[in-house]
């Protein structure tokens, strides 16, 4: 009877564990974000250790000796990181860096340990990657002399990965332990709340009388659920659960329903005034505040979110698909009246942000008053309360581990890449290769950031492109925040770019469709969106660099060459268009969206050539009963 309830009271004993460490995880970063971090180093130090105890209790081996083997990585994780942490202002004070074999021993461990967590929360690729570029180490003296370098020692490389802040404790996991971290507790303590639910149900009650309401929901909805996530995968799996089915009831095809959402959920990570993780890697690594980067965000992203709205609108014209009934849609006004105090942590939170708080200070002001009025809205039912905080510090727990996994792993990438010069290397092949023009330059790195983005996610492709292809972009002469914006945007559309787009993946999954057809479906639908970085290089006022009249200028024929895009990419306007006419319309909308006087005079004689004979058309056919709006 003992030895059966022996595995029992083990895994008691490991939840309860979980548990405490969870709590102690998240309090620690709320605590933080509010009164100051301690030294970088030790900051980042415990943010790791306490993080991957937490990864390899919560995502267990599946072998006969996977207790034994996450208890020696547990092991490993902490005597990596107290050795550290006791070590690192010597090590800092004298520049000897790793002297003994004991310093060596714990750094591989510290390797292992980053490695094999990030494989358990995020698969193969990223570990598979980081061991290539640890592997360029080593080989680097019997490669060509463009790529090649004179080689490291054990206890160099070392040195680099484990010691000071350039390797797995660099700018990717500082970054994760103050920015990205405690929005990851504000979203889930806002989901925990009733925000994710509150937002659906206001997208739904906005949208859903529309024609094609249940997509139009599902771009709404995305769009705010943006402000919680900033995640693809986590918008697909939390608002495409409820909208998917919906648009397949109203009448969407499984993979355009599947598309829409995926597409929606990815302009999550583009939307300010919350953004993805890795516009905060943004920030830290160009040093601007977060708040210029979201603003500079801005007209992008509502090109994006207005593309796609225009894209389901027509979808629903051309197959008919009315809005839904009243008495099936919630209440706007109930909707409001049951929820809007979840709206004031959030507002809070953008006024805060841009009146010039740093973001940690911002977040922990918003988290404050969120359970303030949790508290009051729940009429201080402490059990209710309590329940509802520890669910939500594991589910920040559970959001964070792939992020922190990442940046640590993308550290050793990082480092590496630091190391040797890889960056520089890179950067000058692809100005030969581009032969110094700046638009086969950013053809190179685009081509780069798609290849890269089938299977590494955007906060480490960022990272990486950052290094690499970012200084390219800047030595021809682009502004960094545009050379760094170019790539982010890539970076974040790999989610729906096939091959491999996880986001479409995703979302097939919910629509139970091909994931092919999703992908395909949802690259056509986002072409904007490969559009959009360019247009931040040739017209730098799409993000805020020029006059006001220059910016409204830009934000105004921007918005109607998305709609021409999407006119064009659906073969719509006011009836289906030939080839000619949809072409042209697609030649419009370029050069809409090209910063320019005469490329807007062009662009507008086109459009109105293309809508008179469209309206012929469209009153040709209307008149033969020949189409049916």
């Amino acid at each position: 009877m003992d030895m059966l309830q022996e595995p029992n009271r083990i895994a008691l004993f490991k939840r309860y564990m979980i548990r405490i460490i969870v709590i102690l995880f998240c309090g620690y970063h709320f605590y933080t974000a509010g009164f100051g971090t301690l030294s970088a180093l030790d900051h980042r130090l415990i943010h790791w250790i306490s993080m991957f105890i937490l990864i390899f209790l919560m995502y267990p081996g599946n072998s006969k000796i996977s207790m034994f083997i996450d208890s020696l990585l547990v092991i490993m994780t902490i005597s990596s990181g107290i050795h550290l942490l006791l070590s690192w202002r010597e090590v800092s004070l004298t520049g000897i860096g790793a002297k003994s074999i004991i310093d060596i021993f714990l750094a591989m461990a510290a390797l292992i340990v980053t490695l094999e967590g990030t494989r358990r929360t995020i698969g193969w690729v990223l570990p598979i990657t980081s061991c290539l570029f640890l592997l360029y180490l080593f080989i680097g003296p019997w490669l060509p002399s463009s790529i090649g370098h004179h080689g490291y020692s054990l206890n160099r490389i070392a040195t680099i990965i484990y010691f000071g802040t350039e390797g797995i404790f660099g700018i990717p996991i500082g970054v994760s332990s103050t920015m990205i971290i405690v929005f990851i507790i504000f979203g889930a303590l806002l989901n925990s709340s009733g925000g994710g639910k509150f937002f659906i149900d206001l997208a739904f009650s906005i949208a859903g009388r529309m024609r094609g309401g249940s997509a139009k929901t599902a771009v709404v909805s995305s769009a705010l659920m943006g402000t919680i996530s900033g995640s693809p995968i986590a918008n697909v799996v939390t608002t495409g659960t409820f909208t998917i089915p919906l648009m397949k009831k109203d009448g969407y095809k499984d993979y355009v329903a599947g598309a829409v959402e995926a597409i929606a959920s990815t302009g999550g990570q583009i939307m300010p005034p919350v953004m993805g993780a890795a516009a905060f890697l943004m920030a830290e690594f160009i040093g601007v505040p977060y708040t210029q980067i979201a603003l500079a965000a801005l007209i992008p992203a509502i090109m994006y979110f207005i593309s796609i709205y225009t894209i389901v609108d027509i979808e629903a014209i051309k197959t008919n698909i009315k809005g839904r009934p009243a008495n099936e849609l919630p209440s706007r006004v109930e909707t409001l009246r049951q929820g809007w105090y979840l709206l004031l942590p959030l507002f809070t939170l953008i006024y805060f942000i841009y009146s010039g708080f740093s973001v940690t200070k911002s977040v922990y002001y918003s988290i404050i008053l969120l359970i303030m009025v949790w508290v009051v809205q729940q009429k201080f039912n402490i059990k209710i309360i309590a329940k509802g905080l520890l669910e939500a510090a594991g589910e920040a727990v559970k959001s964070a581990a792939p992020v922190v996994s990442a940046c640590a792993c993308a550290g050793i990438i990082v480092g590496t890449i630091q190391l040797t010069g890889l960056g520089l290397r890179v950067s000058s092949l692809i100005t030969v290769l581009s032969g110094g023009s700046l638009f086969i330059g950013l053809i190179l790195c685009m081509i780069s950031a798609l290849i890269l983005g089938m299977g590494l996610p955007t906060s480490v492709l960022y990272i990486v492109l950052a290094t690499l292809a970012a200084p390219t972009l800047i030595s021809m002469g682009t502004p960094v925040l545009s050379a760094h914006l170019f790539v982010f945007y890539f970076g974040c559309m790999s989610s729906i770019t096939p091959p491999v787009a996880l986001a479409s993946y995703g979302a097939a999954g919910v629509a139970k469709c091909s994931a092919v057809k999703v992908g395909i479906t949802a690259f056509k639908y986002s072409l904007v969106a490969y559009i959009i970085p360019y247009m931040m290089i040739y017209s730098p006022a799409m993000i805020l660099m020029g006059t006001s009249w220059q910016i409204a200028i830009v934000f105004i024929t921007s918005i109607v060459g998305t709609i021409c895009l999407a006119c064009a990419i659906q073969n719509w306007l006011f009836c289906m268009m030939n080839i000619i006419g949809r072409v042209l319309l697609f030649v419009s909308s370029l050069l809409f969206i090209k910063q320019g006087l005469q490329t807007d005079i062009i662009a507008f004689l086109i459009l109105v050539g293309v809508m008179i004979y469209q309206y012929f058309r469209y009153r040709k056919f209307r008149a033969s009963d020949e189409i049916t709006l």
